[in-house]
């Protein structure tokens, strides 16, 4: 019995959010979307048919990124939930092009899209940047460590 208590799987509770968020999101947009596509195609159940995709993708997102040691913190999970905003109302101008409906105003729905694409962008490089400072070795540190030293 010591024997198995000794060998403990050692994960961070974090992570373990991480990939039950992940997972979850996966189950319910998967449900959800098969319950929409059953039902009769109208705006509303167009809508929420592009977020249950968007919610399946940002759970396997969030798993990749566990699954990877992606650090990119509070950051980069903002801006993959705006960029997920835009890309769901880019696809609900796309269904409302194709199907000839109409807008009730087209202009600050399209603003509104394009901000939330840019402010998800900013947000997801400065989270890039966080990963890429935290896993990156110090370069001053190996310029320091690489030098001779001047003791004899």
């Amino acid at each position: 019995m010591r024997a198995f208590l000794a060998k403990r799987i050692e994960i961070s509770w974090l992570k373990l959010i991480a990939y039950i968020t992940g997972i979850w999101m996966c189950i319910h947009g998967a449900f959800a979307l098969h319950a929409d596509i059953e039902s009769a195609t109208t705006w509303a159940v167009m809508k929420d048919q592009v977020f249950q995709v968007l919610f399946m993708v940002w759970g396997v997102l969030i798993c990749a990124a566990a699954w990877f040691r992606y650090r990119g913190g509070l950051w980069s999970v903002a801006g993959a939930f705006l960029l997920g905003g835009a890309l769901h109302n880019s696809a609900l101008i796309v269904e409302v092009y194709m199907r000839d409906l109409q807008l009730d105003s087209p202009v600050s729905f399209c603003i509104r899209t394009a901000l939330l694409g840019v402010a998800g962008g900013v947000l997801a490089v400065i989270g890039h940047i966080r990963h890429r400072r935290k896993t990156m070795p110090n370069k001053s540190l190996q310029a320091t460590a690489a030098a001779p030293s001047s003791c004899d």
